[in-house]
């Protein structure tokens, strides 16, 4: 074998060496890299894994509330019955409304219920319900705001109205009144029923 083709065996065994060593370098570079992938990925697996188990746990402890908000939901329905002053609206001459009842009940912070069901209302308009103190005698929304005193009936005329009172409506009103607004203004409103509520 020639010198020249001796030299050029060596260089292109040289070459191939030097390939070969790139690919080896190369592949121990990207199993390093993908060792790091992996382990990173690893890593955040981990990290959504415990996410899942703290979303887990918050999702158990959001149904436990759940759970006892419905207990306490169910108790303290048991409680309104329980203690719950059931009285009738009489209504006025000449309106359709009937089976109204005026419910009151105390409650554990010294609040009190109060519960209107209704039947027999326009599906238009907006009703009130107001209170005639027994001190004044002045007639005044019977909840803190005209707003939470205001109920909307159903169309086929029912209605559920509720809220709660800083104090007894049995000892602060004389009465409690349904009034009609059918063009949402105090100047049109007509009564619809009244209770007698002071002891």
């Amino acid at each position: 074998m020639h010198l020249h083709d001796r030299y050029m065996a060596n260089l292109t065994t040289s070459v191939g060496i030097a390939a070969v060593i790139a690919l080896i370098v190369g592949a121990a570079g990207g199993y390093f890299s993908r060792s790091g992938e992996v382990s990173t990925l690893a890593n955040q697996l981990a990290s959504k894994t415990d996410t899942a188990i703290m979303r887990e746990e918050e999702l158990m402890g959001v149904k436990a509330e759940l759970e006892k908000a419905k207990e306490s939901k169910s108790m303290l329905e048991a409680e309104l019955k329980a203690r719950a002053v059931p009285l009738q609206l009489a209504p006025e001459e000449g309106q359709m409304a009937h089976d109204l009842w005026l419910l009151t009940a105390p409650l554990e912070n010294g609040k009190y219920a109060i519960i209107i069901r209704a039947e027999g209302l326009e599906g238009t308009g907006v009703y009130l319900v107001e209170g005639v103190t027994r001190t004044a005698m002045r007639t005044i929304p019977v909840a803190a705001t005209l707003e939470q005193s205001e109920f909307f009936a159903q169309e086929d005329g029912t209605a559920l109205y509720w809220t709660v009172l800083e104090q007894n409506p049995q000892t602060s009103f004389e009465k409690i009144l349904i009034l009609h607004l059918p063009d949402m203004q105090m100047e049109g409103a007509r009564l619809v029923a009244t209770a007698a509520v002071g002891q």
